[in-house]
């Protein structure tokens, strides 16, 4: 399993009420690749799916066909999943927004 990239982005979920969305863009051992992501708004939403839940929320792509391989709203429920490290990648980045 390799990251490729990670992107983290703070956009307007509401009026006056923030999101922040984060991705890896990870190839697992098949040479295929899946989108890791986690987003915190009202609830935290952490998911494994094949196609980029993150162009979807931040760019204007449309809704992502396929379900979610996974799907989890806690961080300690995603501590048994094979993507355990790139969800602790994802929160690390995550907390350093807004730190600069």
């Amino acid at each position: 399993m390799k990251i490729y990239g990670i992107r983290c982005r703070e956009v307007m979920a509401c009026a006056g009420s923030w999101a922040t969305v984060a991705e890896a863009e990870v190839e697992i051992e098949n040479g295929e690749e899946v989108y890791v992501t986690a987003q915190e708004f009202d609830t935290l939403e952490l998911t494994v799916s094949k196609q980029s839940l993150y162009a979807f929320l931040v760019g204007n792509a449309g809704e992502p066909a396929d379900g979610f391989t996974e799907e989890y709203t806690a961080w300690k429920d995603a501590k048994a999943s094979a993507y355990a490290e790139v969800f602790a990648r994802l929160k690390k980045v995550m907390k350093m927004m807004g730190e600069c």
